[in-house]
């Protein structure tokens, strides 16, 4: 098997096995790269390569906003969307106007999103392993049953 044939198995196992968590930050990681590739070629007035960076990057925010649950996240859904929403925009603005300070606040907003979301995965994550190691919750006096009132 080539080397780049093996990568390829190894990032498609990687996320087909990955946690839904884990792969929003996939996704927000591709942002990011498709972000960077569309500043650089910005910077160097390559417009076409920079449209087709931005357009990628305009996909992967469609994907997060189709990964949100409107019904279940409630309003932090509610509000993530509007964010995707804006930033969308704001790519779309810098398409038409070939310009890389509308992508510049998009990536700041990226990389915050990212952050907190990495900080609550690791969260999740930590407290999945305390429980596997704690066990399951013992019995109570009612056999694990509990009475509501």
């Amino acid at each position: 098997m080539s080397v780049p044939k093996a990568y390829q198995n190894y990032r498609r196992t990687a996320v087909e096995t990955a946690s839904r968590g884990r792969l929003i930050l996939l996704l927000y990681d591709g942002l990011l790269r498709f972000l960077e590739q569309a500043r650089t070629e910005l910077a160097e007035r390559k417009p076409k390569e920079a449209h087709f960076a931005l357009i990628k990057a305009q996909n992967v925010l469609s994907e997060l906003m189709a990964s949100l649950d409107l019904d279940q996240g409630g309003e932090i859904a509610r509000n993530l969307l509007a964010i995707y929403e804006f930033m969308f925009m704001q790519l779309v603005d810098a398409n038409f106007r070939k310009s890389a300070e509308p992508v510049d606040e998009v990536v700041d907003l990226v990389r915050t999103l990212r952050e907190a979301w990495d900080r609550a995965v690791s969260e999740e994550t930590a407290d999945r392993n305390r429980q596997a190691l704690e066990g399951p919750e013992p019995p109570g006096e009612n056999g694990g049953f509990s009475v509501v009132s």
